[in-house]
């Protein structure tokens, strides 16, 4: 039962400084300005906070368990040629479950690295993932944080203009703030598939997803700050058994100027 609530958790899903200083992320936008893209020189050097809780409400043959996790995490950027390099410099985990409440000790997760690429569009692709001990991925799959961490960009709008990208993600541009690009995002998805667990066990999963979120983006190349909100609802069957579970996450990401100093 404990593999298949940790797989309905995973299956919800649990998602230094810029270059030229803070001077150049705030310069004047144009409202006609092309589509944000990722660039090297605006990642290289800096660090993002993140904060992420989530809840998870399952229940099968009458029981109901109730699940809640926070992740607070800073993440350093570096480029190392074509590479973009993220590091992780700290990591705060913490649970609570069937009334008990523990913080993890995630210390055998520091340093770890992940190594990224920019694709054709221009959004960091996930190459290497760095190892993470299992109690930690039990309560939250860190070495797939790089998955959909980095926001993906907007078409090309105007100020207060809408469009729905080639994802069926609907964007609207939001009016501009201390020289940044704002906008809100929302999509809604549905998923229906046969999942194999313990190596021949057949999981049949049904899952429906809201997402919606904000953005502000820097004209150097890099988002400032950003946030998710996901509801899903997931029903699972596995030997006869079902399992329905509700599954909240908020996500809140936002840039520092610069990394630690060891």
């Amino acid at each position: 039962m404990r593999g298949t609530f940790i797989l309905v958790l995973s299956a919800a899903k649990d998602l230094g400084r810029l270059a030229g200083g803070v001077a150049l992320l705030l310069s004047p936008l144009d409202a006609q300005a092309p589509a944000p893209r990722y660039t090297h020189v605006a990642l290289a050097g800096t660090s993002f906070l993140e904060q992420v809780t989530s809840t998870v409400v399952s229940r099968s043959g009458g029981a109901e368990r109730t699940r809640a996790t926070s992740r607070a995490a800073r993440f350093g950027v570096s480029v190392s040629g074509d590479t973009v390099v993220v590091s992780g410099d700290s990591l705060a985990l913490s649970e609570s479950a069937g009334g008990v409440d523990r913080t993890l000790d995630a210390s055998g997760f520091l340093g770890g690295r992940w190594r990224l690429f920019l694709s054709k569009g221009g959004v960091p692709s996930v190459h290497h993932r760095p190892f993470v001990p299992d109690d930690i991925t039990e309560v939250s799959d860190v070495a797939a944080a790089m998955d959909d961490f980095f926001p993906r960009t907007p078409p090309a709008l105007a100020v207060n203009a809408s469009a729905t990208d080639t994802a069926n993600t609907r964007w609207e541009r939001l009016a501009d703030s201390a020289g940044s690009q704002r906008y809100h995002w929302s999509l809604a998805r549905q998923h229906e598939g046969v999942r194999t667990v313990a190596d021949t066990v057949p999981l049949q999963v049904h899952e429906v997803t809201r997402e919606s979120g904000t953005l502000a983006w820097s004209p150097a190349g890099a988002p400032l700050t950003w946030s998710r909100q996901i509801h899903s609802e997931i029903t699972s069957a596995i030997r006869g058994r079902t399992v329905q579970a509700v599954v909240d996450q908020r996500i809140v990401v936002r840039w520092v100027a610069s990394r630690p100093t060891p």
